[in-house]
């Protein structure tokens, strides 16, 4: 957080030539940076250093959230009494675990069943004071298909502060529609298609950040028709990422010049970015030297530039200004 710098002995590692050190802070909180470079210096009479990066720092974020890997427990998720859901170990489908040697997969011994509606539930999640948030998971999946119909599917949806769920959309989409013959997701997008699809454990991306500030459960969402099964839907490492709110970031401002202009406006520019949206963005100025200041609203023209013009004054008039933003959490620059 650009405190003092604490330095630490890096130890040699198994492999020759290699260092390993380890950054143990005393106390951490969700939102810290952490910046650290490495030095090394050799045992030549000149004692040689060499500093990396050159310049600045490397860096990391502490990110809050949850991660659910089904290794010790199975992550508090809830099935409904006739679901084809279960937790352990897989020998059928993938017969591996992303990680470890659990999931939650439809029938890890078998196929899974016709006609059902299964559905597995995460424990609440608590969005509130988060800037974004993401849900993430790894899965694999063969499920039924067959002359470009999405006969059965998997999809994911979401609840907000108990309410009705709803289909959310991964970052990169689904595969399909299923087909309306399926009575449990019929016309609904989902998981499935050729086997080529997802026969792999690969990795989803589900923006959340329109439902923080609230209470949500995420569900996996699983229908099939009447006729023909497949190894099914499984998934690890269900994550959730969650981002601190932060205050507005301005940069780029408009250093005015002195002038003989009378007329103005005397026009001020700035790039303000958020990672929850601009509420407002005013620029303040005054004529007497501060003690008072006047407010206008700046325009937003895209990309995160906003504009505001100070009136015209006369000549030997000294003008004082800043700008101020306000995102949507109330956060203050």
């Amino acid at each position: 957080n650009g405190g003092e710098l604490d330095s630490l002995e890096m130890l040699p590692a198994f492999m020759q030539d290699e260092y390993d050190g380890v950054i143990e802070p005393d106390t951490v909180e969700i939102g810290d940076l952490f910046e650290y470079r490495i030095k090394a210096v050799d045992i030549s009479a000149n004692a040689n250093v060499s500093i990396v990066p050159q310049t600045g720092f490397y860096s990391f974020n502490i990110r809050g959230g949850f991660l659910f890997d089904f290794e010790a427990d199975d992550g508090g998720f809830i099935t409904n009494p006739s679901s084809d859901w279960q937790w352990g170990t897989p020998t059928t489908g993938p017969s591996n675990a992303h990680s470890g040697t659990k999931v939650w997969g439809t029938q890890l011994n078998s196929d899974y069943n016709n006609l059902t509606d299964s559905w597995l539930d995460t424990p609440p999640i608590d969005l509130s004071a988060v800037g974004s948030a993401t849900l993430t998971f790894w899965h694999w999946y063969l499920i039924e298909y067959g002359s470009g119909t999405y006969w059965d599917g998997g999809n994911v949806k979401i609840s907000v502060n108990g309410g009705p769920f709803e289909v959310i959309y991964p970052q990169d989409g689904y595969d399909g529609v299923v087909d309306p013959f399926n009575e449990v997701l019929g016309g609904e997008q989902a998981f499935g298609g050729p086997p080529d699809n997802g026969n792999f454990w690969n990795r989803e991306y589900f923006d959340l950040t329109p439902y923080r500030n609230n209470t949500v459960v995420i569900r996996f969402h699983f229908g099939s028709d009447q006729y023909v099964t497949e190894p099914g839907w499984y998934i690890d490492d269900v994550q959730i990422l969650m981002n601190p709110t932060e205050s507005p970031l301005i940069t780029n401002t408009t250093i005015l010049e002195n002038t003989f202009d009378t007329e103005g406006p005397y026009v001020v520019q700035a790039k303000i970015t958020d990672n929850t949206g601009i509420a407002t963005a005013s620029l303040f100025y005054s004529t007497n030297n501060g003690t008072t200041y006047s407010q206008i609203a700046m325009s937003d023209l895209g990309e995160g530039i906003y504009e505001g013009g100070i009136p015209g004054q006369p000549h030997g008039t000294e003008i004082l200004y800043y700008i101020q933003a306000i995102d949507i959490d109330d956060n203050v620059t």
